[in-house]
């Protein structure tokens, strides 16, 4: 007997033009840097408005609050990741609350934030998180899948992410199977 998955979050590919803090395109292939998405010292991020009314619109679709305000704090990632950091909204969310309505049930939402991608593949990439206020098992995830599909084409890909209360929710790559505490980043300043 298979023992069912619980999955606590989703990570959702936004199909943006552009990455998510800079002017580089995000079409899948491409190899195009700067020094923003490197994350070089120095570089300002300028972020992708496409990506965060996604979010948003997403956020209003799913009955969830609109917060009036809204952080992205850094993460610290393991050297054999192509950026020292990723941004992330773990304390302060674009959207909190709602609910996916699915086969006459409804998946609360915990939050809605924005989060960029970090593997070799798509480093910088928007990502979407949906953390659900309670676990739904693997098998609903294609459920949730169409219900992002009905507000367009700018959500790809619904793949899972599993963490606990206390991890700042890092995409699994296989460069990268692992998640950061949020404890450990509170040690770093930025």
């Amino acid at each position: 007997m298979n023992t069912p998955v619980i999955i606590n979050a989703l990570q959702v590919r936004l199909n943006t033009q552009t990455k998510l803090y800079c002017t580089c395109s995000a079409k899948e292939g491409s190899t195009d840097t700067c020094p923003r998405c490197q994350g070089r010292p120095g570089a300002i991020p300028v972020l992708n408005k496409a990506a965060v009314e996604a979010v948003l619109e997403a956020g209003i679709y799913f009955g969830s609050a609109i917060q009036k305000q809204a952080a992205f704090e850094k993460a610290i990632l393991p050297q054999n990741s192509p950026k020292a950091y990723c941004l992330t909204q773990k304390s302060q969310p674009f959207c909190v609350g709602g609910a996916i309505q699915a086969h006459r049930q409804q998946i609360p939402i915990g939050s809605i934030c924005l989060q960029e991608s970090i593997g070799l593949d798509g480093c910088g990439l928007p990502l979407m998180i949906l953390r659900l206020a309670q676990g739904i098992d693997q098998t609903q995830i294609p459920t949730v899948a169409a219900a992002l599909h009905k507000l367009g084409a700018l959500y790809g890909e619904v793949t899972p992410l599993q963490t606990s209360d206390d991890e700042v929710l890092l995409p699994e790559t296989d460069i990268l199977p692992v998640t950061v505490s949020a404890q450990e980043i509170s040690k770093f300043k930025s």
